[in-house]
């Protein structure tokens, strides 16, 4: 059964249209929508359009109000992708960079040792848990950008080992990560020091771990870089066409430093693009143009080897599809900075906005074989969707180097909001970071509610608790209390573990709820469903305040006793547990007015309840002002 989502009341919605790169002038045409929004079936787009259209679509009546996502007048464009980055390798080059602020290029750099060799080095120390832990930390920063889509390659190993370890590292990121990761092997990225001056026999070398790799699915495509003293142009289509036998897709890098024709090459093989590119011929842009070669443009490469940029105007205006990218690496790129790109393109390449949004998107697609699917917002395409915080496309380059994102989309699901990571990967509510629980308390959806809410206040009293017993034993002028402190702690940690575990309990209780009234109405069981539903809600929030009372016991002792340095967190942590049981029992009541059953003992219980905790709080803040001299 198909679930359906929907986005309304966007200010604007700005996306290329298109099912495969645009090309030249094509790049400008952006389809505009104001006062927007769009219709998610599952993990697919099935209508964008005027909200007043969406609200209006026979599919709208049939989302639930928690599905449905309020823009508040904000802007959304297609999630951006990231089209050519080396984003999994070991160490860092920061090195390198302050030698190239002392005048040294990165050809120097290289001839020296350093450069990709010493990454290499650093690729083939790292253990395979490390290195998946620190690209998994990067793509983690990229999504806060609004990357939906990254491409990743290999080329820090030059030996078998290390790229199948990078290839596996990005196979399992792909695995267990929302954004998709599409994986590159670039075995062919450098020669290592060990065959220095046998390029060709190291390319030849490479042969039979590239067909394990295509065997295992490691890697979709296979990228070079043809470069003076590093691969020539013959060499190049050998290992290309080699590489296109085996079943892979192609990629280069071309005319980087030198102009020895890799543009053309890459027009000749039809690549699906060519990278870098600042320095290519106008007979190399014509034979990619008449190919249907991507022009991959890097940006922040040009911008830290102080280069020239690549020659987008001239590219788009000779008809090319223009894709930009980070190039995210540790030596010639170090930033996977969305928003740094954005400002180079506009003010330093003399790209439009339009052009430069369709490079990011559609175009960048494009790049990785993937136009088909993502990169623009209309029917029949992924849900990958950015939420901006500005109202119009055009603001967004206004922002120079500021990430504008806000909300991203992913497949249909929202997985970050106002600028805060939201997990699948949380399996509780309880293992949710602070801002992200927040997010999810604040968000439309009836869950997590009043009484997670409740059982959190609880769970922060006990950890005061704790903390304040932790400040007391072990010192000498508390060593006749220690016991009795010690025999408490264990007592209060049990109950902060218990009320943690009832935030997920009080959620899933309501969802029930939900799930027993959504029964039809001429369900014979759809009455007894509801009143079990709702007895269980009851419940939970019940359980709740009764374990914070349990709680809120400890704390006169524990302000008589404890640490007088710490003793207003004890009564901190009692006012929290005091509003956790008043809350609580609010929660317990809702569900209660809303029963057939008899609850009288339940009422009395709640009545008790609350009356303890309020004498209990006014004992603790009566000790507390005694100590204070209040």
């Amino acid at each position: 059964m198909s679930k359906f989502k929907a986005i309304i009341n966007a200010s604007q919605i700005a996306t290329p249209i298109g099912r495969s790169s645009a090309k030249g002038s094509e790049m400008n045409n952006l389809k505009v929508i104001e006062n927007a929004g769009i219709i998610i079936e599952d993990e697919t787009i099935l209508f964008v359009g005027t909200s007043d259209e969406v609200k209006s679509h026979p599919i709208y009546t049939k989302i639930e109000e928690k599905d449905i996502f309020d823009a508040k007048d904000r802007l959304i464009t297609p999630g951006f992708i990231d089209s050519h980055t080396h984003f999994v390798f070991g160490g860092n080059r920061a090195d390198e960079f302050n030698m190239r602020l002392a005048g040294a290029s990165y050809m120097d750099i290289m001839a020296s040792g350093g450069g990709i060799q010493s990454s290499v080095n650093a690729t083939r120390e790292i253990s395979f848990d490390d290195l998946y832990s620190k690209a998994n930390e990067t793509l983690e920063n990229m999504l806060l950008f609004g990357v939906t889509t990254v491409e990743g390659k290999s080329g820090y190993g030059l030996d078998s080992e290390t790229e199948m370890k990078q290839l596996e590292v990005l196979k399992k990121l792909n695995e267990n990560n929302e954004i998709d990761v599409v994986s590159t092997y670039m075995g062919a990225h450098s020669v290592p020091k060990e065959m220095k001056g046998e390029g060709r026999k190291y390319l030849e070398s490479l042969y039979e771990g590239m067909e394990k790799i295509k065997k295992e699915d490691l890697a979709e495509f296979c990228d070079i870089f043809c470069e003076d003293k590093v691969f020539s142009v013959e060499d190049s289509r050998d290992y290309l066409l080699k590489a296109r036998e085996m079943g892979f897709k192609l990629k280069m890098h071309a005319d980087e430093i030198v102009d020895i024709g890799g543009g053309k090459l890459a027009g000749e093989l039809s690549v699906t693009s060519a990278d870098h590119l600042l320095v290519t011929s106008d007979e190399s842009i014509e034979s990619m143009k008449d190919s249907g070669v991507v022009a991959n443009l890097l940006p922040a490469t040009a911008f830290s080897l102080r280069e020239e940029y690549a020659s987008a105007r001239k590219m788009i205006d000779r008809g090319l599809a223009v894709s930009i990218a980070t190039d995210y690496n540790p030596g010639s790129s170090p930033t996977y900075s969305i928003p740094l790109i954005i400002s180079l393109a506009t003010l330093n390449m003399n790209m439009t906005v339009e052009e430069t949004i369709t490079a990011l998107t559609l175009n960048a697609a494009a790049a990785l074989d993937r136009a088909e699917r993502v990169g623009s917002i209309e029917e029949g395409k992924k849900a990958d969707i950015l939420i901006h915080r500005v109202k119009t496309y055009r603001e967004i380059p206004y922002n120079i180097a500021l990430t504008t994102v806000e909300d991203v989309f992913k497949n249909g699901e929202l997985i970050v909001r106002d600028g805060v990571r939201i997990s699948k990967k949380y399996e509780s509510l309880s293992d949710y970071p602070i801002k992200s629980f927040m997010n999810v308390l604040a968000s439309k959806s009836p869950t997590p509610g009043g009484g997670s809410a409740a059982a959190l206040g609880a769970v922060t009293g006990a950890a005061l608790f704790e903390m304040v017993i932790s400040l007391t034993i072990g010192k000498k002028k508390y060593a006749d209390v220690e016991e009795d402190l010690q025999k408490m702690l264990p007592l209060i940690k049990s109950l902060r573990y218990e009320l943690t575990t009832l935030i997920d309990e009080d959620a899933k209780s309501f969802e029930s709820v939900m799930s027993a009234f959504r029964l039809p109405k001429e369900a014979e069981n759809r009455k007894e469903e509801i009143e079990k539903s709702l007895i269980n809600a009851m419940n939970v929030p019940l359980k709740i305040a009764e374990k914070s009372v349990e709680l809120i016991r400890f704390s006169v002792e524990l302000a008589d006793k404890g640490n007088e340095n710490a003793v207003t967190d004890v009564v901190v942590g009692a006012m929290n547990i005091r509003t956790a049981v008043i809350s609580a029992i609010y929660n317990v009541i809702i569900n209660l007015n809303s029963l057939s059953s008899d609850m009288s003992d339940v009422k009395e219980k709640i009545q008790l309840l609350e009356q303890e905790v309020i004498d209990t709080e006014n004992r603790v803040r009566s000790i507390v002002d005694k100590k204070l001299e209040m």
